[in-house]
């Protein structure tokens, strides 16, 4: 109950300053759907996936916002799955995982009392049969794979299978923006990894990087897991960032991706997150010229969690905050 009301009077102190959670991303046919009402958003929605095949970027951001909007119609969206629209089965799976993972919350393991874990199971197991046939439609799609990682996860399947899926989804898409985000989850210390492993997997990524690739900018997301695990006391996050960010090799590894990227930006759905996570890692790492020029290319849009729900009880105030500092 108690993290019930802090997170609704997060919600709301970011509704009053006029910030949107979970938006930080260029889609207009998305965001319109996602705007329509209630009655609308599936039928619509599904026309949206149809519409992205061949498109996984554009595709795995879609799934992933429609799933959080239909978690109050799985019922409606399960009679509407009959086995042979790739789109629906896709849609119905990563619901389910959304639906189980709001059960669960976003605590750690120890923190998830065993009551809410066995629901949260209850309702992740009937996600995987959904995903699974959602690939056998449609074999080149690596967006399934994407969200088969956040199953395996969610239902402790272990490393061996987790490095299974990544590979799966990498031989279909080796750059896939949602792909990557999931895969530092899932090597993070909090579940089958290690700081070091995350550090590593930052490093490769960027090597692996093509110029103009936004990809490069899911690094930062290893290093502010990393830096999140430096203290519990949310007071004293902000100084474990500004030491991690500040590590002349970490803000090497920034500095390099984001020039990466910079060198020629090519159209994205997630350009704007990318600007987040970059001009977050910036403002930690002192560097505030670069921050400017990142924070500048943002709004009221945030991302859900990274960079700026690590930071402080109160994110869209922190991140307001920043801005008002740099002057953007």
């Amino acid at each position: 109950m108690i993290v019930r009301a802090v997170r609704a009077l997060i919600d709301a102190y970011d509704r009053s300053a006029g910030m949107s959670r979970g938006t930080a991303w260029d889609d207009p046919a998305l965001a319109a759907v996602l705007r329509a009402p209630a009655r609308e958003r599936l039928r619509r929605g599904l026309a949206l996936l149809a519409e992205s095949k061949g498109l996984p970027e554009l595709r795995a951001l879609r799934v992933n916002r429609l799933a959080k909007a239909l978690t109050g119609r799985l019922g409606e969206l399960a009679a509407l799955s009959s086995g042979q629209d790739p789109d629906a089965m896709l849609l119905l799976g990563a619901t389910r995982i959304q639906y189980a993972w709001e059960i669960r919350g976003g605590a750690y393991a120890q923190d998830v009392k065993r009551q809410r874990f066995e629901r949260f199971w209850a309702e992740l197991q009937h996600a995987e049969a959904p995903l699974r046939r959602a690939a056998e439609l449609l074999p080149a799609d690596p967006v399934p794979w994407n969200e088969l990682q956040w199953y395996a996860m969610g239902v402790q399947a272990g490393r061996d299978e987790l490095d299974r899926l990544w590979n799966e989804l990498l031989w279909r898409w080796p750059a896939l923006y949602s792909g990557h985000f999931t895969r530092v989850q899932a090597i993070s210390a909090k579940w089958y990894g290690s700081d070091e492993e995350a550090a590593a997997f930052a490093e490769e990524l960027v090597d692996r990087a093509k110029p103009g690739d936004p990809v490069a900018a899911v690094a930062t997301t290893a290093h502010f897991e990393i830096a999140a695990r430096r203290t519990d006391n949310v007071v004293e996050r902000e100084a474990a960032l500004r030491a991690h960010f500040g590590d002349p090799s970490v803000a090497r590894l920034i500095t390099r991706a984001a020039d990466l990227w910079l060198q020629s930006p090519v159209p994205h759905p997630r350009t704007p997150e990318a600007h987040h996570l970059f001009g977050a890692a910036f403002h930690f790492a002192g560097d505030e010229e670069r921050a400017r020029h990142h924070l500048s290319r943002t709004d009221n849009r945030m991302p859900d969690r990274l960079p700026w729900g690590v930071t402080a009880l109160a994110p869209a105030r922190y991140y307001a905050k920043t801005r008002t500092a740099l002057g953007v």
